[in-house]
């Protein structure tokens, strides 16, 4: 269960970050509200799948009380569906939320990475 909450924590924490990574600053604070209202539909879509699999399993083995192998084939349902993300997150761009992230990408040449300090406009 720790181990199951450390990971989402790593997570939600890398989803937040990356969400806003085009994102201009006059517009952050729509974008904050959009994506929390968002994350927190994705959230209730999952609980949903999970109650529509475990009604699924249910109607398909004839009887009306959950059992052990109902919850099952509920757990391996929203876990598809949790692994589904990966190929979304595939479609990134390796160079994602380097600008957040103060990380340089590896692609950058030497020039580009030498540049003038923030801030320091003469």
């Amino acid at each position: 269960m720790m181990t199951s909450g450390f990971f989402m924590s790593i997570q939600f924490t890398g989803y937040n970050t990356i969400a806003y990574d085009e994102i201009a600053q006059e517009r952050m604070g729509s974008a904050t509200s959009f994506y929390t209202t968002f994350q927190q539909l994705m959230l209730s879509m999952g609980i949903c799948a999970g109650a529509a699999a475990l009604q699924g399993a249910m109607v398909l083995g004839g009887h009306v009380l959950p059992r052990f192998a109902d919850f099952t084939a509920a757990f391996w349902t929203v876990a598809l569906i949790s692994l589904s993300a990966t190929i979304w997150n595939r479609r990134f761009s390796h160079e994602a939320g380097t600008e957040i992230s103060g990380h340089t990408p590896r692609t950058w040449s030497t020039r580009q990475v030498i540049k003038e300090p923030r801030g320091l406009n003469s």
